[in-house]
């Protein structure tokens, strides 16, 4: 940043005629000095990132179903993208550069439309960040991102421009130069102010640079609904485009200034006028117009146009006064103030009718600007305003006119407001108290309470009205309490009602229900199923419900009904089964029946009905029904401990062998240029669990050589290692005719030799990774009989049935892939194979 001294601009009005120091003071101004309220890079970043969080959202399986990022708003409350959370059961959001993680407590408000959520957290005071003028984005300007790209790249801050403002399936949106990647999904954008003007939604990766965000002010909306404040959010007047070697109009109005201590009035003039067309601030305008007024006079011009300038200043602002520069008592300049002041300005006095009500006043360059609590005056600008009085929420709005010289007075008038805490559940034979706190600026003639009496079976009996009794009053507060007291009978289940006050309805006054209860009506604890409960299609549910005063109740049920969506909450009666009383205990416990459709999940809740027919339900369980198969690995959040559940697989395997011919003719030939073996395998088996399996193994050369073999393992807790036992049975139809014509003679093929042979084995599984599995395995026969068409038999002594090895790969929740080596034998035929097998998992 350059400055230049007084005496050097001194200096040079020796030396050079006006128009010279003109041209000169313009070049010297090249550097431009920051508008007051603008921001570095740096200090937006700072502003930015301490706002910012990372989320994470967890879906019904304990999976991470998203992440993204988010920005504070308001005090414990977080603005993101619908999207983000779209479809998550909870979350958790972490503050950028933070090891601290905050549970997100509850989604206060959505806006789908708008693709916006806010999330409420219980956090220290973080400060939120303010928000902009959304309306007054032009393409051009200077935007910076804050976010955390693909998730990993945490705190993420980039600046761009707004390259154009859209309109996309109804919808205005921001197309911005900075990039906006995946993760950066609900960060917010800011201006050069850091204040936000819009939300990053997303990114055509198609495209280069082809970024949006969503304005601001329909995230402005959905705060204001939910705190039930508005927001006050200054418009910004853009300037004229000024050109790269010109002076800001603020470096014009005190170079204005200067030039007028100085009595150079025409150049004076020529500044001021020039920052009067830029400057923004109506406090720096008035300035600017008052020094304007005074270099005119100086420069030998009429009263008149002097007091032009002056009621301008006024009306930018009404309490201008002279500036100790020009002098407050100026023989010539404060008279011409004071009765300008006196022809264009007047007070206004407002009142509102409750105690701390916020006044604010709207028109002319006024801008919702808060001038007191409860009364306050101000001096205005003649005109027409519009005066607001808020309290909580209630809002009242009046307009006025103010006349030159006079004083006006407006008193606001504000609706009452109507505090009610009822209670929800009585016994009978109480009495129940009904108050109502309701603070206005005057008591009404009369508070009734309109209320409908029900039975147990939710028939009104009665309709009727009751005044409401005056009980006390807080004059401070400008509060009245008033009471009244129902019944709660025997046969009543339940009153509904809602308060009116001077023949209509109690603002914000909705119908109320308090529910009759027996005092010995049955407490209901449902044991079974657990809140994170998860069965399988074709699975029975177990219920158990213990029901502490079991002495009068009469039946127990469970109600359940199977919905297809999470979010599809069933609502009135459901159907039901009963339940049966556990013999000596007060535990009820029954079966849902297995579902037998497509996965879901079903809700249900116990009802316990005593003597007296009085009914207690229990609290709501939905149940997860999922396929028959075995849960992922569960993803969780770096902020955690990481962990990962083994995997158990079932499924089906088909392998083909290329088998060797180990005898014929009484020589060894081999045979790899064909198949012969074929393996059709059924496995199940994970680290941790039970082995169980069933194999056959055939030639399809000679379809009578199979081997049966069934696998069974027990499960070892933890291990990497575990074992299984084999057995089976081998029948096998030899083929060798020459070696049986040397020994018998010739014969048919019908007369080729079977053998039986049963055999055992084991096999032992490694485990290096939950998707992989190392497999040896071998067995021996214990006995074989080879029995011919002449009845006659020969022992044949093979003492090994098989041997093999070989690797298993998941290679996807529904794909794997088998590889081994292995010998088989199928009567006298030894197999050396190589198996090379695809499967599906279940």
């Amino acid at each position: 940043m350059t400055h230049h001294s007084t005496s050097t601009i001194g200096d040079m009005n020796h030396r050079f005629n006006p128009t010279t120091i003109i041209i000169s003071l313009t070049l010297l101004l090249v550097c431009r000095i920051p508008v007051a309220n603008a921001l570095t890079p740096e200090e937006i970043a700072k502003k930015a990132l301490d706002a910012t969080v990372l989320l994470f959202m967890i879906d019904a399986n304990g999976e991470v179903s998203s992440g993204g990022s988010g920005f504070f708003v308001h005090p414990n409350l977080i603005a993101t993208n619908f999207h983000v959370i779209d479809g998550a059961e909870v979350g958790k959001a972490k503050p950028v550069g933070l090891e601290t993680v905050y549970p997100i407590e509850r989604v206060c408000a959505v806006d789908e439309k708008h693709d916006l959520a806010i999330l409420q957290v219980s956090a220290p005071k973080v400060e939120p960040l303010p928000f902009g003028d959304s309306e007054s984005v032009k393409v051009g300007a200077k935007v910076f991102v804050t976010g955390n790209p693909l998730v990993v790249f945490e705190g993420t801050f980039s600046d761009g421009l707004i390259s154009a403002i859209r309109e996309i399936d109804g919808q205005k949106l921001f197309q911005v130069t900075a990039p906006i990647s995946e993760g950066n999904s609900g960060g917010p954008v800011l201006n050069a102010r850091g204040e936000v003007i819009g939300v990053s939604i997303g990114t055509i990766p198609a495209g280069q640079n082809l970024n949006f965000a969503i304005p601001s002010i329909y995230l402005k909306a959905l705060v204001e609904k939910l705190i039930g404040k508005k927001i006050v959010v200054p418009k910004v007047v853009p300037s004229e485009p000024q050109s790269p070697v010109s002076p800001s109009p603020r470096e014009m109005l005190e170079k204005g200034v200067e030039l007028f201590e100085q009595s150079q009035f025409k150049e004076a003039i020529y500044f001021l006028r020039s920052a009067v067309r830029g400057l923004n601030d109506p406090k720096q305008r008035a300035r600017a117009h008052l020094y304007l007024g005074c270099s005119r006079r100086g420069f030998g011009e009429p009263t008149y146009s002097v007091s032009v300038e002056f009621e301008e200043a006024l009306s930018h602002n009404p309490n201008q006064t002279l500036p100790l520069r020009i002098g407050e008592d100026h023989p010539v300049f404060k008279p011409l103030l004071e009765k300008v002041r006196s022809e264009s300005t007047g007070e206004l006095t407002v009142t509102g009718s409750l105690p701390q009500t916020d006044i604010w006043i709207d028109g002319n360059e006024i801008n919702r600007r808060m001038i007191g609590t409860g009364t306050a005056s101000v001096r205005l600008f003649k005109g027409v305003y519009t005066a607001e009085g808020v309290y909580e929420d209630a809002y009242r709005k009046q307009t006025v006119q103010i006349k030159p010289d006079e004083h006006e007075t407006l008193y606001l008038e504000l609706p009452p407001i109507l505090r009610h805490s009822p209670s929800s559940r009585v016994s009978v034979g109480e009495i129940i108290p009904i108050a109502l706190d309701l603070t206005s600026h005057e008591p009404p003639e009369r508070v009734q309470i309109r209320y409908i009496i029900f039975d147990k079976h939710g028939v009104a009996l009665k309709r009727d009205n009751e005044e409401m009794h005056f009980w006390d009053e807080q004059p401070t507060l400008s509060t009245w309490i008033y009471l009244v007291d129902l019944p709660a009978q025997e046969h009543v289940g339940r009153i509904a009602y809602f308060i009116m006050s001077d023949g209509g309805r109690s603002p914000k006054s909705q119908y109320h229900e308090i529910s009759i209860v027996d005092k010995n009506v049955p407490e209901i604890n449902l044991i079974e199923p657990h809140v994170s409960s998860e069965f399988k299609v074709n699975q029975p549910i177990i219920v158990k419900a213990k029901v502490t005063d079991n002495t009068s109740v009469d039946a127990a049920r469970v109600h359940y009904v199977f919905t297809r969506l999470a979010s599809a909450k069933p609502s009135g009666t459901l159907p039901s089964l009963p339940l049966e009383r556990e013999v000596s205990s007060d535990i009820y416990s029954g079966e849902i029946p297995a579902q037998r459709s497509a996965p879901g999940f079903v809700w249900c809740y116990v009802t316990a009905i005593d003597e007296g027919n009085n009914e207690r339900r229990s609290d709501v369980r939905r149940i997860r029904i999922v396929k028959p198969r075995e849960k992922r690995p569960m993803i969780q959040s770096k902020a955690e401990d990481s962990t990962t559940e083994h995997l158990l697989y079932q499924g089906l395997w088909v392998s083909h062998g290329w088998a060797e011919d180990l005898q014929r003719n009484d020589r060894s030939v081999s045979r790899w240029d064909r198949g012969d073996l074929v393996r059709l395998s059924y496995l199940r088996e994970g680290k941790g669990y039970q082995t169980l399996g069933v194999n056959l193994d055939y030639s399809y050369q000679i379809p009578d050589n199979i081997n049966a073999t069934i696998e069974w393992g027990p499960a070892i807790k933890d291990g990497a290692i575990a074992f299984a036992f084999l057995g089976g049975v081998a029948r096998n139809r030899s083929t060798d005719s020459g070696l049986f014509e040397a020994n018998h003679g010739a014969r048919s093929a019908l007369d080729d030799p079977t053998q039986i042979t049963p055999f055992l084995g084991a096999s032992l599984k490694l485990y290096p990774l939950d998707t992989v599995t190392v497999d040896v395995a071998g067995s021996i026969k214990l006995r074989s009989i080879d029995t011919f068409s002449s009845g006659e038999s020969n022992s044949i002594e093979k003492h090994l049935q098989h041997y093999e090895m070989g690797i298993r790969v998941y290679v996807t929740p529904t794909l794997n892939l088998t590889v081994g080596y292995g010998k088989w034998y199928l009567g006298n035929r030894g197999n050396a194979s190589v198996q090379i097998g695809l499967g599906v998992t279940f």
